[in-house]
C-alpha cells in the first residue's frame, strides 16, 4: 500500500503537524536572529573578553612549544594578567575560531562572537523546550515557556551580545537540565553529561560553583528519599564519586589558570572573585548607590522593573501555593513529594533561582547595570 497521510491515524497526523509547527518556530526564531545580530552594538566588557581568550591561547601555545606568532604584547604567563581569575570557556574558542577563520578586522570578529552568543541561547532555548515538554507532555505548555524565556525584553536584547552572562544563563540552564535528566536516569552516562556540563558551568563564571553544590544535594536529598537501599551503593559509591572526579578533571581541562597549581589557584580565583570591588556609581529610582554598598532591594527592584508583571504575577501565584505547600510538608519531615516529578521540578527550580538571590543579598555582592551579573536565574525563574 503505498504511503498517504489517509492511511494514518488522526492522532498520528496531528502529532506530526505539531511537531513541524515546533521545528518551523525554532527555524524561524534562529534565521530571525542570525539576520538581526549585527543590530547590535559592542559592549564594555567585550575587548577585555577577547584579551582574556588571547593570552589564554598564548599560555597554550607556550607550553605547547609552539610561536605565539602574534599579539606578543600580550603576556603568556597568567600569572603576570590581572584578569586571570576569569574562566575562559568562551573566549579562548572564540578566539581560536577567530584565528581559524582569518578573521583580523574587528567588525568581523566581535560580529563572530555575537553569532556564537546568540546560537547558545537558541540552543537553550531547545533545550528548555525539551525540558518542558518531558515534564508536562504537552508542545503547546513548553512552548509557551519558551516564549516567556526568549521573548522577555531584557533577556531578549541581551541574547545577541552579551557574552558573560547571556553565555552563562544558557550554561545554567543546560546544568539544570542535564541534572533533571540524572534523577530521572542514575546512570553513567546521564552522569558524565551532568559533569561535563557542570564543568562548562564553572569555567564560564565562578559563580558557575553553585551547580555542582546544587547538584550534590539534590542527589544525596533525591537517592536517600527515593531509591531502593540496594541501588544506594550504585548511586553513592560510583556515580556520586564519578561525578566528583569527573567534574574536577574537567574543570581543571577548561580553565588553563588551573593548570600549573589547580588547588591553590582555584581558591585564589574564588577568594579574589567572591570579593569583587569596582566602586561605581549604579542608579535605581533616581538615586545613586556605591556598586558596592548596595541596599538589600536593588536586586528584587531590578528585576521587578525588567520582568514583565505577568510573569510576576505568576511566579508568586505558584510560589505561595504549590512552593509554601513543599516547604511546610518538608519541615513536617513528609518528603513524599520528592517522588513526583512535577513537585521535584518545582523545589529543584526554585533552589537554583533563590540560592544565588540569597547569596548575592546577604554578602551585599558588586553589582552593576541592574541585575545582568544574574541573568541566569530567569529560567528556573
Amino acid at each position: 500500500m503505498p504511503f498517504s497521510s489517509n492511511n494514518m491515524p488522526p492522532w498520528l497526523t496531528a502529532t506530526i503537524a505539531k511537531q513541524i509547527l515546533v521545528v518551523l518556530i525554532f527555524a524561524s526564531w534562529f534565521l530571525f536572529g542570525v539576520f538581526n545580530i549585527d543590530d547590535y552594538g559592542v559592549t564594555w566588557d567585550e575587548e577585555a573578553s577577547r584579551k582574556q581568550g588571547i593570552v589564554s591561547f598564548n599560555y597554550i601555545q607556550s607550553k605547547l612549544g609552539a610561536d605565539r606568532e602574534t599579539f606578543a604584547e600580550y603576556p603568556d604567563v597568567l600569572s603576570e594578567y590581572p584578569s586571570r581569575y576569569h574562566g575562559v570557556l568562551f573566549d579562548l574558542p572564540m578566539y581560536y575560531l577567530e584565528r581559524l577563520f582569518g578573521f583580523d578586522e574587528v567588525r568581523q570578529y566581535y560580529l563572530l562572537r555575537h553569532f556564537a552568543v546568540f546560537c547558545l541561547f537558541w540552543l537553550a532555548t531547545v533545550v528548555f523546550y525539551q525540558l518542558l515538554y518531558r515534564q508536562f507532555e504537552h508542545r503547546g505548555w513548553a512552548m509557551l515557556g519558551v516564549l516567556m524565556l526568549g521573548l522577555s525584553p531584557r533577556i531578549f536584547a541581551h541574547s545577541f551580545f552579551n557574552m558573560k552572562d547571556s553565555v552563562f544563563l544558557s550554561f545554567y540552564l543546560f546544568s539544570l537540565a542535564a541534572l533533571f535528566l540524572f534523577l530521572d536516569r542514575l546512570n553513567i552516562k546521564s552522569m558524565l553529561l551532568l559533569a561535563l556540563v557542570s564543568a562548562m558551568t564553572v569555567c564560564v563564571r565562578n559563580v558557575g560553583i553553585l551547580v555542582p553544590l546544587l547538584s550534590i544535594g539534590w542527589i544525596l536529598f533525591y537517592v536517600s528519599c527515593c531509591v531502593e537501599k540496594h541501588r544506594w551503593f550504585y548511586v553513592f559509591g560510583k556515580l556520586l564519586p564519578g561525578y566528583l572526579v569527573s567534574t574536577s578533571l574537567l574543570v581543571i581541562f577548561f580553565w588553563p589558570y588551573l593548570w600549573e597549581n589547580p588547588l591553590a589557584h582555584f581558591i585564589e580565583a574564588y577568594k579574589v572573585m567572591g570579593n569583587y570591588q569596582w566602586d561605581g556609581p549604579v542608579l535605581l529610582f533616581g538615586k545613586y548607590y556605591s556598586s558596592n554598598k548596595l541596599p538589600w532591594f536593588y536586586l528584587p527592584a531590578w528585576f521587578a522593573i525588567t520582568v514583565p508583571l505577568v510573569y510576576l504575577c505568576l511566579f508568586t501565584f505558584v510560589f505561595l501555593s504549590d512552593g509554601i505547600s513543599l516547604l511546610r510538608r518538608t519541615i513536617n519531615f513528609d518528603l513524599s513529594w520528592i517522588n513526583i516529578r512535577e513537585s521535584r521540578l518545582l523545589a529543584i527550580s526554585l533552589s537554583f533561582f533563590l540560592l544565588p538571590v540569597v547569596i548575592v543579598i546577604s554578602k551585599n555582592s558588586t553589582l552593576y547595570d541592574g541585575w545582568r551579573h544574574l541573568f541566569f536565574i530567569y529560567p528556573p525563574f
